[in-house]
């Protein structure tokens, strides 16, 4: 083979690399956006569903306390759920749920946006 067909071949390989390294940086970061879209959405929807519960729990018109927290656990996270459960579990009588909901609530909106700004980083 000539030394024209190695050159062109040459050429065309780093031509094609630019193009290829371009479209994988490309892909990488629409991932990222599609992630941080994602997690926004699901911030938003949590926080919708914890201020309308807050709103109930603070006017409770016709609902009784355990139809609204059943109501309430079908919609959070089950990370959450779960905490909760635990924490209802040992805490006293005189303590709010809803207090200690809207502490649990907040540890995971926090890691949420932890997530988000290790992705923005």
């Amino acid at each position: 083979m000539s030394d024209a067909f190695w050159g062109v071949l040459a050429g065309g390989l780093i031509g094609i690399s630019g193009t290829i390294a371009t479209l994988v940086i490309q892909h990488k970061q629409w991932k990222t956006n599609r992630r941080i879209e994602y997690l926004q959405n699901k911030k938003e929807k949590y926080v919708k569903i914890f201020d309308t519960f807050s709103q109930k729990a603070e006017n409770p018109a016709g609902i009784s306390r355990t139809q609204l927290w059943s109501e309430f656990a079908l919609r959070i996270p089950s990370v959450v759920e779960r905490e909760l459960r635990e924490v209802m579990d040992t805490i006293d009588d005189g303590q709010s749920p809803t207090l200690t909901l809207i502490e649990i609530m907040g540890i995971y909106l926090e890691d949420i946006d932890k997530e988000i700004d290790n992705l923005t980083k």
